[in-house]
């Protein structure tokens, strides 16, 4: 506001000394009782932060301005008197504002209140309360006449609080956790981002609505039963663990933390209610994943103690099964029956495998190997076990698809898929195996992660029932099965997915309900030469021979086996239950034994040790550990100790025998 021109009374109001008027006798009266009124408005605004002012409306020159001014923002009263004073002392940001304003209000002659800041003599900004009044004469305004009043406190407390409110909403806008409020008929009157990504609806969608309006029924109604509840009570509940689905994820199970309270006015009377969201469904998982790992753990831990002697327990059976396969004709019922012995043992032998090797008890052996003749060897399996109405169509290439891997291993991926895929076909259905490879860019597997390079791939397609998307999450937990009580151990799936893990490959799975399922197997391609699988001897008469074999076991009837076994088969075998004892027979003559056969998992000396005892009395003796399961030693730390070979019970007799002639053989080539 910009006072200039001609100064419309010659001296301020403030600056008038009473004393000095004369007043006409008639009027001394009231011109008394006038003095005294004014002297009494004149302590009165002295007593308080208020400063009079007034100008001239034409020229806008400050013609009076009370004293209190010099205090509040340091500059003489007279210099309010000069020209521009007002405007040139204006903040720079309110210096337009203030000006037009009082233009325009002057103009359409009504009074008027507005705030503007000045620069205070010593450089402070002060905020300043305008009331203006206007006089006017004939329609024109004459006089302006207004009060000054300090609000600089005022408004540091105003800027104060909204940045303090700010702050808050930044808060409730960006905190980690779900906040709401709701009025008292349970309305949404205020919503955070990270609770509207939770409940997977916007905030503009959420005000003015009910949780029975953005939650499923059962999770809605919950909510607003624990609204009323702390309603009645005024107490708050704190952390209830609530399970439900959204909107956004129907079918999914969610969990969460909720807090719920009232929110009060004056008299303490409630005047909303708040809440607070923690998502746990993560948590919740990883708990789960916690106790799965202890579970297999545990499973782990107690496999490893009942494997040894469960395959003890399987080794006679497979082995004086096979025996008497050799006296029965192929057409008799005897032989039939010592057939299903022989197939029902090696089911509990692939159960114990698999159990050890999902609880990562069991490591394979990897090398380099060609995976051609190891899906078509699994196939073979597959086309005997599968029903006749399952056709099985093979795509393998002719060519060499080399992968460094466990070859038994892939083999039992291969049968379990297809296993799997048989299972979903409950009618006259396809099975169809393709390998091929090339190079892969950011295919996304079934765990989430990214592979990238030169893979082989292995797909299993079936046009069996399918799966929905809750079954598919599920395919490779542990324990998980759509069969029957009794029909699967729901451990198939779940060993080919450690087996793909552990040997740096993916899976990917799609599968639709009614319209079958496939699998991808991506395993990385290796270099090097490829490892050829062993060549069966063909007759099991080259399995015979005539040296001398010590045989050490400590269960009674594998020595027996033992012994009968290799009898049969022309050696000459002498058996021993206990390490400490064939140390001190082969001690009395090392040159006598052609070859040691020994149990890893025995009382008072293991195998290991005793074979570490043996070859130091003679290096070259060959030496056959054949163990149920052990943890200690491996097939690979079995040939750093220079054991000739490591076998796992139960096994065939065949097997048995030719790796026993194997390694005589070796033994004399070596020579």
């Amino acid at each position: 506001m910009a006072w200039s021109g001609r100064a419309w009374t010659s001296r301020p109001l403030d600056q008038l000394n009473i004393l000095d008027m004369k007043f006409e006798p008639q009027m001394s009266g009231v011109n008394e009782q006038s003095r005294v009124d004014e002297i009494r408005r004149q302590r009165l605004l002295d007593a308080t932060n208020i400063i009079p002012w007034e100008a001239d409306a034409q020229t806008w020159l400050f013609t009076y301005i009370g004293h209190q001014v010099e205090t509040l923002l340091g500059y003489p009263a007279e210099q309010w008197y000069e020209k521009d004073f007002w405007v040139s002392h204006l903040h720079p940001a309110d210096r337009d504002f203030a000006i037009k304003f009082c233009e325009t209000s002057s103009k359409t002659l009504t009074d008027f209140e507005f705030e503007y800041r000045m620069i205070a003599a010593d450089g402070r900004t002060v905020w300043l309360n305008d009331v203006v009044n206007v006089a006017t004469e004939n329609g024109t305004p004459q006089v302006l006449r207004g009060f000054l009043k300090d609000i600089t406190e005022l408004k540091q407390a105003e800027v104060a609080l909204q940045e303090s409110r700010a702050l808050l909403d930044s808060y409730i806008a960006t905190a980690p956790v779900g906040m709401a409020i709701f009025d008292l008929e349970f309305r949404y009157i205020n919503v955070n981002e990270t609770l509207a990504d939770i409940n997977g609806i916007s905030i503009e969608n959420h005000i003015h609505k009910r949780p029975r309006d953005i939650l499923p029924g059962p999770l809605g109604l919950a909510v607003e039963k624990r609204f009323r509840g702390i309603l009645r009570t005024g107490q708050p509940i704190i952390h209830e663990e609530i399970t439900g689905e959204t909107l956004s994820q129907p079918g999914a199970t969610r969990h969460w933390l909720h807090s719920f309270f009232p929110i009060l006015g004056a008299k303490k009377k409630p005047k909303g209610i708040g809440i607070t969201v923690i998502e746990t469904t993560k948590i919740k998982e990883a708990e789960e994943q916690l106790r799965q790992s202890q579970k297999m753990e545990a499973l782990g831990t107690l496999s490893g103690g009942i494997a040894h002697d469960f395959n003890n327990i399987l080794y006679p059976i497979f082995i004086y099964a096979d025996l008497l396969l050799e006296k029965f004709d192929a057409d008799s019922q005897e032989y039939t029956d010592l057939k299903e012995i022989t197939s029902a043992a090696q089911r509990a032998k692939d159960l114990v495998s698999q159990v050890l090797m999902f609880s990562r008890r069991s490591q394979g052996v990897k090398h380099v190997c060609d995976l051609v003749p190891v899906i078509k060897e699994a196939m073979k399996l597959m086309r005997a076990a599968l029903p006749a109405n399952i056709t099985i169509e093979e795509k393998i290439p002719d060519g060499i698809v080399p992968v460094f891997c466990d070859s038994t291993q892939m083999y039992q991926v291969v049968v379990n898929i297809c296993t799997n895929a048989g299972q979903a076909i409950l009618d006259i259905g396809k099975i169809t195996i393709t390998l091929d490879s090339s190079e892969v860019a950011g295919i996304v597997c079934f765990n989430g992660t990214k592979i990238h390079g030169d893979y082989c791939r292995l797909t299993v397609t079936d046009s069996g029932v399918g799966m929905d998307d809750e079954t598919q999450a599920k395919i490779f937990d542990p324990f998980f099965t759509t069969r029957e009580v009794g029909q699967g151990t729901g451990l198939g799936l779940s060993t080919v997915f450690g087996i793909v893990q552990d040997h740096a490959g993916g899976i990917k799975v799609s599968s639709e309900a009614e319209k079958g399922s496939i699998f991808e197997v991506f395993l990385p391609l290796a270099e090097g030469p490829v490892e050829k699988l062993p060549e069966s001897r063909g007759d099991v008469q080259d399995y015979t021979g005539t040296e001398n074999i010590l045989f050490v076991d400590d269960e009674k009837s594998i020595r027996n086996l033992g012994h009968d076994c290799l009898e049969r088969f022309g050696y000459i075998v002498t058996t021993v239950s206990d390490g400490q004892q064939a140390m001190e027979i082969f001690a009395a003559n090392p040159d006598h034994f052609n070859l040691v056969v020994t149990d890893q998992t025995m009382p008072n000396m293991t195998g290991e040790k005793l074979a570490t005892a043996l070859l130091k009395l003679r290096p070259d003796i060959p030496i056959i550990i054949c163990t149920g399961h052990s943890p200690t030693i491996t097939p690979e730390s079995s040939k750093a100790l220079r054991i000739s070979a490591f076998l796992q019970k139960p096994l065939a007799p065949t097997q048995l025998m030719r790796v026993v002639r194997e390694v005589l053989d070796q033994a004399k080539n070596s020579l």
